[in-house]
């Protein structure tokens, strides 16, 4: 196996098991506030408009993996609750982009402190020095992401041809 497909690999696993502690996070937030599961994908939809500050329908459609009639409920539903707005894009009038309100991002900030405060909880066994290197190792992936995205991004624009891409 080559270091990419090493990386991908864990990259994978670390997604994985990502997933799967957002997904108890998430569970204990739903359990204290007295919410159905169906809040789960709107508080996951909510957190990455919350991240973004501002996000075109089709795009959280392709972050949450739902179709673009799923995202229109979605976001009918977050509008109806008083959690995000829509607006026209200034840069296009065609499109439409979604924005936290001041409500939405007071409970953004709520569902981030519940995740904090369940990672104290996980990881009250932890001493510094080994938060430390977690800290450090995960802005050095951040930085790597980052870099993958933006070549990503020119992947789509070129209709995703490997083959246009030279040899590195």
């Amino acid at each position: 196996m080559d270091k990419i497909e090493q990386l991908i690999k864990s990259h994978v696993e670390m997604e994985h098991l990502k997933r799967k502690v957002e997904g108890n996070v998430t569970e204990c937030f739903l359990k204290e506030e007295g919410c159905t599961s169906a809040h789960k994908t709107m508080n996951k939809a909510l957190l990455i408009i919350w991240e973004e500050g501002e996000i075109m329908p089709s795009t959280l459609a392709r972050f949450l993996d739902l179709k673009k009639s799923s995202v229109t409920s979605l976001i009918d539903s977050l509008e109806k609750e008083g959690f995000v707005y829509r607006k026209d894009d200034p840069s296009d009038r065609r499109k439409v982009l979604i924005s936290p309100t001041e409500k939405g991002v007071q409970h953004g900030n709520k569902i981030y402190e519940k995740m904090v405060s369940v990672a104290r909880k996980c990881m009250s066994d932890l001493d510094d020095e080994t938060l430390d290197r977690a800290i450090e190792a995960q802005f050095f992936l951040i930085k790597i992401q980052r870099q993958m995205y933006e070549k990503s991004v020119e992947l789509l624009k070129q209709k995703c041809s490997p083959d246009s891409q030279s040899k590195e």
